[in-house]
């Protein structure tokens, strides 16, 4: 992974992981740590809004677990706080890191663009401004949401402020 250039903004973080081929720790073990010894104090410093677990659909995919992390700013990802929360049980689940039992594969994506169909009512543009951190100069918001620049296109009712993108 690339640190030339400095990140900024919103982003996400996609870790996909499958247990190592003898595994000596179970998935519900992992899950268990996950939801409670990892994401917790993940989700409460800040580093991190919110966390997903998900199991993947096709049974062919090699790693079949999947964790998003929404990350309000990713300089904070640059700058290593994410390594800074214990990869270990303190509550004996396992020994050594999780990192002991797992096959991980990560990627982190900055924020550019949202892509929404959806029907909005008076107000709900300026909730959705306020909800992108500052994306809100990329696009003017007129009467009942219709916006006619780069962020609302009226014929296909759709809403954008950037598409995502790798860093």
């Amino acid at each position: 992974m690339s640190t030339s250039q400095s990140w900024s903004g919103p982003g996400v973080i996609l870790s996909f992981f499958k247990l190592l081929d003898s595994p000596t720790i179970s998935e519900e073990t992992l899950e268990n740590w996950f939801d409670r010894e990892y994401a917790p104090p993940l989700i409460a410093s800040g580093v991190v809004k919110k966390a997903w677990l998900y199991l993947a659909a096709n049974a062919e995919y090699d790693k079949q677990h999947l964790i998003v992390y929404q990350v309000p700013e990713l300089a904070q990802v640059q700058a290593g706080k994410i390594q800074e929360f214990p990869r270990t049980s303190s509550s004996g689940l396992f020994e050594g890191t999780v990192d002991d039992y797992i096959e991980v594969e990560t990627r982190i994506y900055s924020f550019v663009q949202l892509y929404e169909k959806s029907a909005h009512g008076e107000g709900t543009c300026e909730n959705y401004i306020d909800n992108f951190n500052g994306v809100a100069a990329d696009f003017a918001c007129h009467r009942n949401c219709t916006c006619n620049d780069v962020g609302y296109d009226a014929a296909s009712g759709r809403r954008r402020s950037r598409p995502r993108r790798m860093v």
